[in-house]
Parts: structure tokens; C-alpha cells; sequence
């Protein structure tokens, strides 16, 4: 998130007034920030790809729950079964009072259906790890589908006693329009991110498409929190509160298929933001405490820091807009006014060597290692088309996204609840 707002924010200070050296300062953070992950990553490459081998193998139940997925849940249920492990898996499917065929073509498919009155996804969760008796339990998203060979790069991570989940990485599932095409530039960056921080020891979030769990883990903490809109997220954080570890199989992918309209993007994200804003209060005494490490003393800090700092951003860039247009105007009209004289003052290319456009081409290099190394880290091949997927990514996506976060804020402030 901080990578398109460190961006955008750089470049849209070009004036400098206390405005804009606090601006200047925010820039710093960005790329502090980016730096910090960055290296992170760098630091540890080589074992990007390297997972643990297993010490022993385990049953697995995978847990699939479903409202309404008739379309895609066969797909799911059969990805599940195929996986390429030596032991047992059995895939429940927890049908959450759905109007349709979810469930006959689920049992279609070959897993066994649990049908109840609808709950939500975490009560949903929940039904199937207490029907499941095995070690370890994998979570599935009915609109998603597993890779092959992703549950066997996942398990190796619990020869550690100390880890009680492990992710893994989330890909768009074929994308077909300019909106889905933003987010499977979005969903490599988020790879890349929670491969960094899972290097730090600081992941917050146990992605739906993909995790599998401890049961241990899961007994402990009881499970998922089923009055939460944002359960994936609220458990790594309770997970975490006692004392178990998060880890991260980068190359154990999971396919999800992402919204398809501007209208559904922006329903989706308001319900992650908004879930973030009251997981973010319910764990609030995490934050600079030395016992949670890297995670409350860095991660959520910088959440929190990048949003807040998104508002800023987005009102300058609005203003800054706002005045070019008027300045053009002027200059239509009346060429000597004192308005178009300061667009043209902006046109002149000296304009434009100043620290911030220094930094902005700094922060660009930044980003574009990270994407770069998220495509490669990812067995992604980075092609033309991309490219000005890549750059409305940087420069018109994070509207969408302060909008979203906007509307998430406010809905808390008014006490107005957000449902899925």
C-alpha cells in the first residue's frame, strides 16, 4: 500500500512550504519502509523457494466454506482432492445455508458436505474444524483453487513447534479485464510483502485462498472469531497474542477469482478495511509491545502510519490538480494573469530538479525492484501488457484504494456495520 502512496506522494510536492516538508518527511518513511521489506527480502532469497522438507507427515483435513458457489465450488473441491501428498486429505465442504447448488456439487465433486443455517464464514470455519480430527487443517476459499503441489511446500514449516499457521502465496485467477489486471499486479505485491514479512516475523494476515493451521493452534484460541468481517486477519493477530508463529510457503500458490466490476472491488475492499480497522482496535495493546517483535513494534505501526498518511496524499494531489486546471483555464483566457503565469512557472523543466523529484525517481527504482522481484520470486514473466497495468497501479489505483478506506472510516465513525 505504501509503495503507490510513497510515489504519488513525492511527486505531488513540488512547492516547498511547511505543507510540503512535512510531506518531505512522509517521503522518508515510504521509503524507509520499502527499504526495510526490500532488504528484508534481499537478505533471505535464497530461501524464498526453499521450503522445509517434513519431518513426518500428517493427515489433513481442508476445510472449503461455502454460501452461494455453485459455480466454482466443484473446482475447488477437485483441486483439493488432486493435491500431490502422501497422506491422507479429506476435504469437508461447509455448506452456510446456501439458496442454491452449492452443495450437491460439492458432494459431486467427492467431498463430504456439512449443510447449516446461515452463519458466515467464520461460524462456517469453524463447523468444519470441529468435525475435523487430524494434526493439521488447510483453509480454502470456494472460489478459489489450489495448486498441485502447494500443500506439500506448506506442512514443513510445523517441524518448528512454535509455528501454528502457515500461507501461502495468492494469485489472480484468470484475469480478463482492466480491473482484475489491477489487482494481479496488487496480489504480487502482497505476495511479496507477506514473504518479507514473514522474514520478520511479523505476518498479519492467514490469507482465505490458502493457510493451513495447527489444530493445536486452533483449540487454543478457539478457533475463528465468527462476529468478525475480516476472520483471516483476526486470527494471525490472536495466533500470534498466544504466542504462536506465522509462516510463509511463497511458492505454494492458491488461485482466487478477484472482482470483476469497480463496483464489487470496492464492496470487497471497504469490508477488508473496515475489518482491519477494528482488528486494529481489538489488538491495539499488541503495538510497541516488545513481546509481539517485529510485528507490533514495525507492521502494524506502518499499517496504521501508511493510511493515515493516504488521506494527506490524496487531499494534496486533489489540490495540486485542482490548480493546474485552473491555471490552464487562466491561460486560455487570460494569458498575463498571475494564475497562468504559475502553470507555466510548473513547465519549465527546472522546475523539476528539486529534492522531491530526486527522491521520486529514487522511490520509482524502489518500486520497480519490488515488483520486478515479486514477478520473478512468483514465476511470474513481467510482459509488455503489464506495463500500463503497472503504471495506472501507481498513479490512479491508490484513489480507488484511499476511496475505499474513506468510506471504511467513516462507517466506523458513524458506528454503521459492514457485512459481507
Amino acid at each position: 500500500m505504501f509503495c503507490f502512496y510513497g510515489f504519488q506522494n513525492i511527486m505531488s510536492g513540488l512547492e516547498m512550504n511547511w505543507f510540503d516538508i512535512a510531506f518531505l518527511a512522509a517521503n522518508f518513511f515510504f521509503l524507509f519502509v520499502s527499504f526495510t521489506f526490500l532488504i528484508s527480502f534481499l537478505e533471505n532469497s535464497e530461501r524464498a523457494h526453499k521450503n522445509p522438507k517434513p519431518r513426518k507427515h500428517e493427515d489433513v483435513t481442508l476445510i472449503i466454506p461455502a454460501y452461494n458457489e455453485e459455480k466454482t465450488i466443484a473446482r475447488s473441491v477437485r483441486s483439493a482432492l488432486a493435491l500431490d501428498y502422501p497422506k491422507k486429505v479429506r476435504v469437508i465442504v461447509v455448506d452456510d445455508g446456501s439458496i442454491d447448488e452449492t452443495a450437491k456439487r460439492a458432494r459431486e465433486a467427492g467431498a463430504k458436505v456439512i449443510s447449516q443455517k446461515n452463519a458466515g464464514k467464520a461460524a462456517a470455519l469453524n463447523a468444519g474444524i470441529k468435525a475435523a480430527k487430524t494434526p493439521w487443517i488447510a483453509c480454502i476459499d470456494a472460489d478459489s483453487y489450489v495448486q498441485k503441489d502447494a500443500l506439500e511446500k506448506m506442512v514443513g514449516y510445523f517441524n518448528d513447534p512454535e509455528v501454528g499457521a502457515v500461507t501461502g502465496s495468492v494469485k489472480v485467477a484468470d484475469p480478463k479485464n482492466l480491473v482484475q489486471w489491477l489487482q494481479f499486479v496488487e496480489y504480487v505485491g502482497m505476495n511479496y510483502l507477506r514473504k518479507s514479512a514473514a522474514f520478520l516475523n511479523g505476518v498479519s494476515c492467514t490469507p482465505g485462498p490458502l493457510s493451513v493451521y495447527r489444530r493445536e493452534a486452533l483449540k487454543e484460541i478457539k478457533g475463528f472469531d465468527e462476529g468478525n468481517i475480516t476472520e483471516d486477519s483476526e486470527i494471525a493477530l490472536n495466533l500470534q497474542r498466544h504466542g504462536w508463529r506465522i509462516e510463509n510457503a511463497f511458492n505454494a500458490v492458491a488461485y482466487s477469482h478477484a472482482p470483476y466490476s469497480l463496483r464489487k472491488l470496492l464492496h470487497q475492499r471497504v469490508r477488508w478495511y473496515h475489518g482491519a480497522i477494528i482488528n486494529n482496535k481489538k489488538y491495539s495493546y499488541m503495538f510497541f509491545d516488545k513481546k509481539f517483535g517485529n510485528l507490533g513494534w514495525f507492521i502494524l505501526p506502518t499499517n496504521i502510519v501508511s493510511v493515515l498518511l493516504a488521506f494527506f496524499v490524496t487531499a494534496k494531489i486533489l489540490f495540486l490538480t485542482m490548480g493546474s486546471l485552473a491555471g490552464l483555464a487562466w491561460l486560455a483566457f487570460d494569458p498575463a494573469s498571475p494564475g497562468a503565469g504559475v502553470l507555466l512557472e510548473r513547465l519549465n523543466p527546472l522546475y523539476f530538479f528539486t529534492a522531491e523529484v530526486i527522491i521520486a525517481l529514487l522511490y520509482l527504482a524502489v518500486i520497480t525492484v519490488v515488483f520486478y522481484l515479486g514477478f520473478r520470486a512468483g514465476d511470474e514473466s513481467f510482459r509488455l501488457r503489464h506495463l500500463p497495468v503497472y503504471m495506472l497501479y501507481l498513479f490512479a489505483y491508490s484513489f480507488v484504494v484511499t476511496g475505499a478506506w474513506l468510506v471504511s472510516v467513516s462507517r466506523e465513525l458513524r458506528g454503521k456495520k459492514t457485512g459481507w
